[in-house]
């Protein structure tokens, strides 16, 4: 064996050792936690599958001078087609795209409390918020300072053409990453911002459609309890009447106000979570660029599918109005509502809180 293969095969040998410990771990971990389990596989493949859908790019028209230019891919038509094509042309392995640095951070998370006096930095933290909505979208905006980076890595890494090593996380790291942000990396912050803007208008409508749902239960609760019959079974210190027809109106009508506050805002929301994928999604630079010292272990990347399961717009959008209304333009209504019924069934807050209101 030559110098250079056994000075490569030693560079890589305490790298490869620190993955094993580390994978055993992770085993054992999953093993005895079913639920990170299942997020970490189940969660990450079918929220792959629908950042591609919703990244990818179908103009309405074509311009004659790009059309030879683009990579040949069938039209895309539901969520369920992603997943076919995908399971097709990358297999399981393309499925996990994004599972090595979200278990990385998952990790991370879990550890940290065994270093760290973990429920002092709780308490102070929790008790420097405000009471009530305000306190919990204050949480919310923490959490998504921290949570933006790694939505770009995974994001980029689900809709790139390649299938990165995770032997290789350089190579891996300078395909995620285009040189000036690697050479810069103060630019990812105005990568970054328009992520932020669409998250915090996104929260605040889910929050506002939060408070107007309470607001309805709480009527709801205070009309009920004037009943006669139900008044009576609770001065006798009963937690329960019975169900008569005015308090299954009631009911009726709050369960329908509900879903009409919850239908809207998904309206509101689904084009800016589109918008978010779209933005997390663009680097500058092309896709493929990678510095010629990368280039050479070609092995780092797997070569790209014959067919490409996405196509990912080419020219990068300038801020979150700029995405929504290019999308809008180039590929119609329909594209800021792809997968709207996940928005609509995952819509954070007390969607079912009027279905639980006390007779």
């Amino acid at each position: 064996m030559s110098d250079a293969a056994t000075s490569e095969n030693d560079s890589y040998w305490i790298p490869r050792r620190v993955a094993l410990v580390v994978g055993g771990l992770l085993v054992v971990y999953l093993t005895v936690n079913p639920t990170v389990f299942a997020m970490l596989t189940v969660g990450v493949a079918l929220s792959g599958v629908l950042t591609r859908y919703r990244a990818h790019y179908a103009p309405i028209r074509q311009p004659l001078d790009i059309e030879a230019k683009v990579p040949t891919t069938a039209p895309v038509t539901s969520y369920l087609d992603v997943l076919l094509r995908v399971r097709r042309a990358e297999g399981y392995r393309g499925l996990l795209r994004g599972a090595v640095p979200t278990t990385f951070v998952t990790l991370v998370w879990r550890i940290l409390p065994y270093f760290l006096p973990w429920h002092e930095v709780q308490h102070l933290f929790w008790h420097a918020l405000p009471d009530g909505e305000l306190g919990t979208l204050c949480a919310q905006l923490t959490w998504l300072a921290i949570s933006i980076p790694l939505l770009v890595i995974v994001n980029r890494e689900v809709t790139g053409p390649y299938l990165l090593n995770w032997k290789a996380p350089r190579t891996a790291f300078a395909s995620l990453f285009s040189q000036s942000e690697r050479s810069r990396p103060w630019t990812l912050l105005w990568t970054a911002s328009p992520l932020v803007v669409a998250e915090i208008i996104r929260l605040s409508f889910v929050h506002a459609s939060d408070s107007a749902c309470l607001f309805v239960e709480q009527y709801a609760n205070e009309y009920m309890r004037g009943d006669p019959v139900l008044k009576e079974h609770l001065e006798r210190g009963l937690e329960r009447g019975p169900l008569t027809l005015p308090l299954a109106l009631i009911i009726a009508q709050s369960m329908a106000v509900v879903a009409v506050i919850k239908g809207l805002t998904a309206i509101l929301v689904c084009p800016l979570e589109v918008a978010v994928v779209r933005l997390s999604c663009q680097r500058p630079g092309s896709v493929s660029e990678v510095d010629p010292e990368e280039q050479a272990h070609k092995e780092a990347i797997s070569e790209g599918t014959p067919e490409p399961v996405i196509r990912v717009r080419d020219t990068s959008y300038n801020g979150l109005w700029d995405c929504l209304s290019t999308v809008r333009r180039e590929e119609g209504w329909s594209a800021l509502y792809r997968a709207f019924w996940v928005t609509l069934l995952f819509m954070h807050g007390p969607v079912f809180d009027a279905f639980s209101i006390r007779w």
